[in-house]
């Protein structure tokens, strides 16, 4: 049996996987006769795809460095399955630098970057094919990338990232000062491009492509060289193609604010005047894994948050199956909010949740119920979300609401009124007054119009009233109109009598 050329840089933890690599592979039949895996970071892949360019050879990379972007996790299935392994092509650039009568080539799988080489920016003009993209740029440089390489340097100068079967180039400079609304331009990989360095005795750059750099350079000439394609494999599971959709996702779709997402899908929660509020509190589970039930779902209201919350694990409770709310990326349930059967069962899978929104039936009592049996499966500084409190103030119609007696305690209004006393429990001057659940379990209650907020956190300080009410004594003594024979002055006395006798049970 031939065996693949295996790679790898001098790094530990490197050599320990080419061990482990070598065992695993020596079990399995590889019809891939010239295979090369490459053991590193993407530095070496570079490095080794660029000594190997001339050689009709397919590459399949496992990182072993610090970020891996060309590179496949290591897992021993995916090893064992590399004839089902994804090939994917790459195109790298080719740059010719003229510099002080040599012009030297080398090229560059992720970008060749301009660089001013000096404290004074870089004067430079670029050309596409015959035309200008710009006559004259004053900056730090210039970004010219492939798909491939969209999504390193390029991105973080806040250069496109590019599909990889795009077909096209990035163009983006460093730092503009002049003009400084130009941000780039994407153009095909069928273009020549020129770049000129309009004052290369006072203001030198260099020229780099990946790893290759060329000092004063005067000028410089880019394009796509089709004839040296690069032959990758990745697993079928996060291909390059996943990788680069999934950063351009995560950092143009899921970066934005909740708002632009809803108006993008067109939910019907930006009428509400909700989405602004839910934007506020939910940033904070951005890219974190969490989970998230939506009492009362649709498929727009799901695909919302699940686009905002890329990592979390969407579950929808609805009464019942409605074929247009069915949504493939979330977990499904369905049953009454009051039903202990249906929720034991999410709760057996799930155990606890970061956010719960109540968008259920908006009957008083079924959401006071529903919440006295969840927030206690809630996280510690989890948050749980009350809709449409209107109804608190709505008789007809089943709700339960009370429009006349607003201090009704079977209303939800109520009843989320009374939280906010569980946060204080400790101030409350009563020895015979009797614990409840909540105490010392609420860190906020937020209102705002039809929708309340309650933050589970543990809240179990010391009252302002302890300290063996010394504080409160002092008051008492300090005030120069003091007098036991004033009824107010009796009875805070006796108060603090009172409470430092019963402190000590």
């Amino acid at each position: 049996m031939k065996f693949p050329i295996i790679i790898s840089d001098k790094n530990k933890y490197s050599l320990i996987l080419k061990t482990k690599v070598k065992k695993i592979l020596e079990k399995v039949s590889i019809t891939k006769l010239n295979l090369v895996i490459v053991i590193g970071g993407d530095g070496f892949m570079l490095q080794t795809l660029k000594l190997n360019k001339d050689k009709q050879r397919i590459f399949y990379g496992i990182n072993s460095g610090s970020y891996g972007f060309l590179m496949n996790k290591f897992s021993e299935k995916a090893l064992k399955n590399l004839s089902n392994a994804k090939k994917i092509s790459i195109y790298p650039l080719e740059m010719k630098v003229s510099s002080n009568n040599k012009v030297q080539k080398s090229l560059a799988i992720n970008e060749v970057s301009i660089l001013r080489q000096s404290r004074q920016t870089a004067n430079l003009s670029i050309k596409c094919n015959s035309n200008y993209l710009i006559k004259k740029l004053v900056s730090d440089g210039v970004l010219v990338s492939t798909p491939a390489g969209s999504t390193a340097y390029n991105f973080s100068v806040k250069g496109p990232i590019l599909n990889l079967n795009s077909k096209k180039i990035s163009v983006a400079p460093i730092s503009a000062f002049r003009p400084r609304g130009w941000k780039g331009k994407i153009i095909s990989d069928k273009s020549k491009i020129t770049i000129f360095n309009l004052d290369y005795k006072k203001r030198p750059i260099s020229a780099v492509a990946d790893n290759f750099e060329v000092r004063n350079a005067k000028k410089i000439t880019i394009k796509i060289k089709k004839k040296s394609k690069i032959n990758l494999l990745y697993d079928k599971r996060v291909s390059l193609h996943k990788k680069i959709l999934m950063e351009k996702l995560r950092n143009s779709w899921f970066m934005k604010s909740l708002v632009s997402i809803s108006k993008k899908l067109n939910t019907t929660k930006k009428e509400l005047g909700f989405i602004k509020i839910y934007d506020q509190y939910l940033k904070r589970f951005k890219n974190k894994k969490i989970n998230f039930l939506e009492i009362g779902f649709s498929k727009d209201s799901l695909r919302l948050y699940k686009s905002f919350l890329p990592k979390a694990n969407i579950i929808g409770l609805d009464l019942a199956l409605r074929e247009k709310d069915k949504y493939k990326k979330a977990d499904l349930f369905y049953g009454h909010q009051n039903d202990y059967a249906v929720l034991n069962k999410i709760l057996k899978k799930y155990k606890k949740f970061d956010v719960i929104i109540d968008d259920g039936s908006h009957i008083n009592s079924h959401i006071i119920k529903t919440f006295n049996f969840l927030f206690k499966f809630l996280k510690n500084d989890g948050l749980y979300f009350i809709e449409d409190l209107q109804t608190s103030y709505i008789s007809r119609w089943g709700y339960g609401g009370d429009p006349i007696n607003h201090n009704n305690k079977k209303t939800t209004m109520n009843f989320i009124r009374s939280l906010a006393d569980r946060m204080h429990y400790q101030e409350f001057d009563n020895p015979f007054y009797k614990s409840n659940p909540f105490d010392g379990q609420i860190g906020f209650v937020h209102f705002f119009r039809n929708i309340a907020i309650i933050q589970k956190k543990k809240n179990f300080y010391k009252s302002n009233l302890s300290h063996k009410n010394s504080v409160y004594l002092g008051m008492i003594k300090k005030r120069k109109d003091f007098d036991l024979r004033n009824f107010r002055d009796i009875k805070n006395y006796l108060r603090y009598f009172f409470n430092l006798i019963f402190s000590k049970f």
